[in-house]
């Protein structure tokens, strides 16, 4: 299949490892005249190459199926689909800051040998929940990307001193050095972004090395029952929690790494942040009690253990009713006979 639109750089983001079946592709086509993204007073060279309608006709005289052109958003994208492979594709043009966001993840794994299946697990745990799908598709409120899942994993690794902050004691910023800064839109607007990160740390060690079971365990424990939602702001550039009393807005607060006033779950509604906590905690549970990770992935698993749960929790009920009844018939009975 041949597209000819004058694309200079097709790239692929998300290569970081986390990738199912059923993920996904997601592509930035690079405009080299805008290395610097839209930085004020700048013009392309090529302006044809922003036109999503455009790059839908190419798309289809290629031979792809295009679902869903949006100029409008804050990162124009065209939606298409692979026919052969029923592969799902996004497409949009110059948003580098993917690569930036990609690339600090990498680096992320590369330090830490349980970040990857640890978001690979996730993902999989939470797609078939729902809690994956950032665009609803008309099935509800969007939930967590990718994206925002790995941010809140990644920070979560940062407290439990498993992750450093590759982030932290860089030099001044220097505006002039290529790859130092890319203007990306928010809220409509240019924001200057220091995309820069350390690739190591030296002399950084992690302070414990628990198995993969054991961080899962404690990750689901930790955003079922110990993060304060209402207080709590997760931020993997200051690498840490940020805790604010009283904090307003979205029900969930992760910040972008690169533009600081961006929440990247700021769509989520407060009714799915209190299913992913209540399935959090339940994931917690299974996962103490022996469960695999097969089946924590597999919904009709985990129903057939909440079930089997819910009717023991009953039948303690029904005990202690049945015993309860019977101490107040013995109660009854010696106050007649007196």
């Amino acid at each position: 299949m041949a597209l000819n639109i004058g694309w200079n750089h097709l790239v692929v983001l998300g290569k970081y490892g986390i990738t199912t079946l059923d993920s996904d592709l997601d592509l930035v086509v690079i405009d080299p005249s805008m290395k610097d993204g839209c930085k004020p007073g700048a013009t392309p060279l090529n302006k044809k190459l922003y036109d999503t309608h455009r790059i839908s006709r190419s798309l289809n005289d290629g031979g792809f199926k295009v679902l869903k052109a949006i100029p409008e958003a804050t990162v124009p994208i065209v939606k298409f689909l692979h026919w052969k492979t029923k592969l799902n594709c996004d497409i949009c043009i110059n948003e580098r800051l993917g690569l930036f966001n990609t690339d600090l993840l990498a680096t992320y794994c590369q330090i830490s040998p349980l970040l990857r299946p640890m978001l690979l697990l996730i993902k999989m745990w939470a797609k078939p929940l729902g809690l994956n799908s950032p665009a609803s598709q008309n099935r509800g409120s969007p939930t967590f990307s990718s994206y925002a899942l790995a941010l809140m994993t990644v920070n979560f690794l940062q407290i439990r001193g498993l992750l450093p902050n590759l982030q932290a004691d860089l030099p001044p910023l220097n505006p002039r050095i290529p790859g130092s800064v890319f203007y990306a839109k928010n809220k409509g607007k240019p924001v200057a972004c220091d995309v820069r990160h350390h690739t190591e740390m030296k002399g950084w060690e992690p302070t414990g090395s628990p198995s993969l079971r054991e961080i899962l365990v404690d990750w689901f424990a930790y955003w079922g029952k110990e993060f304060e939602y209402d207080q709590s702001v997760v931020s993997i550039r200051n690498g840490c929690i940020l805790h604010i009393p009283h904090l307003k807005g979205p029900a969930l607060h992760v910040m972008d790494p690169f533009i600081e006033e961006k929440n990247v779950t700021h769509g989520i509604s407060d009714r799915s942040i209190r299913f992913f906590t209540v399935e959090c905690a339940n994931a917690a549970s299974f996962l103490k009690q022996g469960m695999t990770f097969r089946d924590l992935t597999d919904p009709a698993s985990r129903r057939r253990k909440t079930v089997k749960k819910s009717k023991k929790k009953r039948k303690s009920l029904e005990k202690m009713l049945e015993g309860l009844q019977f101490s107040r018939e013995e109660q009854n009975h010696s106050i007649n006979a007196k």
